[in-house]
């Protein structure tokens, strides 16, 4: 006898809460708990120019408590994903597009029981870093040959390069070059080969 709280959890749905009491012994009380209807999410992944199609990419949707899920655009690039919960979705594609490998990804938000969010992923361009490595010695502005040096990409899908712990060094002159970069911020970080503490 006394106040209780009913909790009823889904995966799909979230989660529903109800307050009730018994008011004497042996009292039976009946709920029945109505989740609202999940979400479907559709969308399509098109390449760099923003309109060409992306057929047969594997594209990846993760929302609230849902561990990724995983499926293959069609012929025209589209996807669809059923009985998804309210609340971040975000999908990414990963994969060969015109031959070269390619990722993509889109946030969105699923505000309302019953919606359906359609989504467009756009893969991201691709270029080349290089420039080079110099310092200050004596007043004197001059290469710093062999340097070490990495690049960070600062977006998605946020690569270290080459991988973490691991150094590029510069040639004689101090120049460097990197391709298949993805579009967006980047920070590059070098260190002088002979005094690793030396850092820019």
């Amino acid at each position: 006898v006394g106040a209780y709280e009913l909790v009823a959890f889904n995966p799909f749905h979230g989660m529903h809460t109800i307050s009730g009491r018994i008011d004497y012994a042996g009292q039976v009380v009946s709920h029945d708990i109505l989740f609202e209807d999940a979400a479907t999410v559709t969308g399509q992944v098109v390449g760099v120019d923003g309109v060409t199609p992306v057929p047969d990419i594997e594209v990846t949707m993760t929302a609230g408590q849902l561990a990724g899920q995983k499926q293959r655009t069609d012929a025209q690039g589209r996807f669809r994903y059923e009985l998804v919960p309210k609340g971040q979705v975000t999908v990414a594609a990963a994969g060969p597009a015109g031959g070269i490998e390619r990722v993509g990804r889109t946030l969105g938000y699923v505000g309302t029981a019953g919606q359906t969010l359609d989504l467009v992923v756009q893969m991201k361009a691709q270029g080349t870093v290089t420039g080079r490595v110099i310092e200050n010695f004596n007043g004197v502005v001059r290469p710093l040959p062999f340097a070490h040096y990495y690049i960070q990409e600062d977006s998605f899908p946020f690569r270290h390069l080459p991988e973490e712990g691991t150094w590029f060094t510069t040639d004689g002159q101090g120049r460097y070059t990197v391709s298949h970069v993805y579009a967006g911020q980047i920070t590059v970080v070098a260190r002088d080969s002979g005094q690793v503490s030396r850092l820019g």
